[in-house]
């Protein structure tokens, strides 16, 4: 019923007992009870993979705000990298003392972007570099599905790998923001932004297809009876 009560535009027809009762015997409890097992797998069935659906596209949505911050960052021009792009480190590798600028990239809850800078710091003793882009929009949340305001974060660091890396991990893990990869040059940025909207347009479309199934199913039970066409909806007298 609760279900069913979600879906727009369809309404349980209830307390009709005089046309229940005019068409008593009509039922058979065994079509019934099959009938309405079929039905609850079809929908458990529905239900987990929409969920797994959701959960891939708001992974999308998010990851395609990253790459729209790494594009501004990085410079979408289509020829050679600006000395400025992340494709040039900030600091070459003889400054680096031979080791690369690592980063780590994500998206994390805007009410939590000065305490996360803030354990960053401590954590590396100083030695990272946190950037952070709003995100203009509320987005869902993948792994909890509530609505927030969030910003893409980027953390420079000495070294692509190490134990620099590993205690900027263990914050991210700690705060519970979701990470995402950074691309290198503004060209890997452009060819996965182009995937992620082919992306999102593919599980937009199976969304709506999966709300259309919902619906038509849902109409079948709030619909009257075929014995009973004046009394309640189906579901109610099952």
């Amino acid at each position: 019923f609760e279900e069913i009560g979600k879906i727009e535009g369809c309404e349980i027809t209830k307390n009709r007992v005089n046309e229940f009762l005019a068409a008593d015997g009509a039922v058979k409890l065994d079509e019934v009870e099959s009938e309405l097992q079929r039905l609850y797998q079809t929908f458990l069935k529905s239900k987990e993979n929409n969920e797994s659906l959701m959960n891939e596209k708001n992974q999308a949505v998010e990851e395609s705000e990253v790459i729209a911050a790494a594009l501004k960052i990085l410079g979408e021009g289509s020829g050679a990298e600006t000395s400025q792009g992340l494709s040039q480190p900030i600091l070459d590798e003889d400054a680096l003392g031979g080791r690369r600028l690592g980063y780590v990239a994500g998206v994390v809850p805007r009410i939590d972007e000065m305490r996360f800078s803030r354990a960053l710091w401590r954590a590396s003793r100083g030695n990272t570099f946190t950037q952070f882009s709003t995100i203009k929009e509320k987005v869902v949340d993948p792994k909890t599905g509530q609505v927030l305001e969030k910003s893409v974060f980027v953390i420079y660091f000495q070294g692509a790998v190490g134990s620099m890396k590993d205690k900027v991990l263990k914050v991210c893990t700690a705060f519970g923001v979701n990470l995402y990869a950074w691309p290198s040059s503004s060209e890997q940025a452009r060819a996965r932004d182009s995937f992620l909207k082919k992306q999102l347009e593919e599980k937009n479309r199976a969304l709506e297809a999966f709300q259309r199934h919902m619906c038509t199913e849902a109409e079948e039970l709030v619909a009257p009876a075929p014995w009973n066409l004046s009394g309640n909806s189906k579901i109610e007298d099952w």
